[in-house]
Formats: C-alpha cells, structure tokens, sequence
C-alpha cells in the first residue's frame, strides 16, 4: 500500500514538473520572439550618426539652480585644458537644462487631471539626441521652434496624445500651450520610471517631453542659456560611447 502510494505521488509530481518545464519554455519562446521581431530597432541606436542617440561619456549635474550660457561654456573650457593627458580628447561638451514639471491633461471624462512630467531642452546638438525610428512606435520629427514639443513614445498612446495635439505644460507657476511634432525616445527614459524608483510607471502617471532649449527657458521663466547638466562625448567610436 504504502509502494503504491509513493508510486502515484512521484507521478503526480512528474506532470506538475512536466506543466512547469512547459510554461518556462513557452515563456522563454515568447521574449525570445519579441526581442528578435523588436530588437533591430535599437541595432545603431548608440552610434555617432544621424540616426544613433550619442550617448555622452561623462555627466556633470547641478543639484540645485542653473548655469548661465557664460558659466557652462567657462566650465567646457576648463574641462578641455585640464583634462588627463592619458585619456581620450573631449570631443563635445554640450550645456542642457532638465526640469521638473506638470502635464495639464484633459481624461476622457472630460477632466483636468495634473500628471508628473520631465521637461528636457534640446536644440539638436550631437549628444544624447532625441530618438525618433523609423518603426510604427514614433512619427515626426524633433522640436525646432519654442512652442514644439517631442513627447515620449512610452505615453503617447495611453495619453491619446498623437502628431498635431496641443498640450499644455507646467514648470513651477508657469504654464504654457506647445504643439506635438514628434513622437520618440531619450536615452534618460529607455526605462521609462520616475527617478528613484525601479518600477515602471503605471499609464498616464508619469510623462516626459523634449522642447527647445528655449521653449524650456521660457516655460521655467529663466534667461536664455540656463542650464544645469553639461554632457561629455570623448573621441572614439564605440569605445567611449557607453556609460561605465
């Protein structure tokens, strides 16, 4: 009795085995096919070119306040001179200003609601560039003028936010209307979560946007030039094109 018993019991174990073994493998099949359908996306996403993001070498952040044009260009200067012989020349320095800001979204109930936003201001230099593939994630093209905006791919959809939509951004007691011309990616949001956190934000919580540097500027209400990231690229492709 006992011998017959134990019989069923490893037989019974050996399905529920068999079952898991066939729910990794069917799980494993389908990340392995979403990578190899999705991933030639990202093949030159990293390069120094046209259609590669550039990713800085070196960040120097301001916690607190901003740089004028005239203090983020003494300090590029200062960087160049007295960078280590021994190590790759500065290809580029580039100024960039991030904010903290607001999203003014109308819900489909027809609602103001206020969501969490990142405000970057690019003006299209050669490092860490705004990301807009040629793939069915992204359309248009990057902010040119001060009330244009890029926003991030991730929200678009859950946002109903598409090509040609007007919305309306906040920095601080600023608040001011700018027109969508793209739809893509940054480097900063490929993980798309609030900072300090590791999970991804839940839909329509968090956005993120890429304005002219001065369409930023004058939502935030600073002078023109303000800035409080500087970004490093040193000579050398790829060697010195990912962050260690």
């Amino acid at each position: 009795m006992s011998f017959l018993l134990t019989k069923r019991l490893a037989r019974s174990l050996w399905r529920t085995k068999i079952r898991l073994v066939a729910v990794i493998f069917m799980v494993v099949i389908g990340v392995l096919g979403g990578i190899s359908m999705g991933g030639y996306v990202y093949d030159n996403i990293y390069e120094d070119d046209e259609e590669g993001v550039n990713l800085p070498d070196i960040w120097v952040n301001l916690p607190g306040g901003t740089w004028s044009e005239d203090e983020s260009k003494n300090l590029c200067d200062k960087f160049e001179e007295n960078f280590p012989v021994d190590s790759p020349l500065i290809d580029k320095c580039e100024p960039r200003l991030v904010v903290d800001g607001t999203l003014f979204h109308i819900n489909k109930l027809g609602e103001e609601i206020l969501v969490t936003a990142v405000w970057h201001g690019i003006d299209e230099g050669e490092v860490d560039k705004v990301w807009i593939p040629d793939h069915e994630c992204c359309e248009g093209e990057v902010a040119q003028t001060p009330t244009e905006i890029v926003i991030d791919a991730h929200v678009a959809e859950d946002l109903g936010i598409s090509v040609g939509s007007s919305v309306s951004l906040g920095v601080g007691e600023g608040r001011m209307n700018f027109t969508v011309v793209g739809l893509g990616y940054q480097s900063n949001h490929f993980w798309f979560a609030p900072e300090g956190s590791f999970f991804p934000a839940e839909a329509g919580t968090y956005v993120t946007g890429y304005l002219t540097a001065e369409g930023l500027e004058k939502l935030a209400n600073l002078t023109s030039g303000s800035s409080n990231k500087i970004l490093i690229d040193l000579e050398g492709t790829p060697a010195f094109d990912l962050p260690s």
